[in-house]
């Protein structure tokens, strides 16, 4: 199954960009900048909360890792694991997957 790489667009920001840019008079590139960043702001309430997820501490030895796994977790973005065995990088693969989950 294909995986769409572009990130959805913002339906309200793009409402915002065509009022402000329709009649060819946007202004000056601060002006522009300065209405984009009041939409944004004004949607800041419609965002739900970003919580991290915390990362396994390392407790073994960069020498003792021989296991090696690439993955591409969110469109073309590549991470490389490394760990111990195969239970160690899968543990990293299922955290690293569950930070780009929706």
């Amino acid at each position: 199954m294909a995986q769409d790489c572009v990130a959805p667009s913002n339906q309200k920001l793009d409402a915002a960009i065509i009022e402000i840019v329709a009649d060819g008079h946007a202004g000056s590139y601060d002006d522009l900048k300065a209405k984009l960043h009041a939409v944004c702001d004004a949607q800041a309430g419609d965002r739900p909360a970003q919580t991290a997820v915390p990362l396994p501490a390392r407790a073994t030895p960069p020498a003792a890792e021989n296991y090696f796994k690439v993955i591409y977790p969110h469109g073309n973005m590549r991470v490389e694991l490394v760990g111990i065995d195969a239970a160690d990088v899968d543990e990293q693969e299922r955290r690293i997957r569950a930070l780009y989950e929706s």
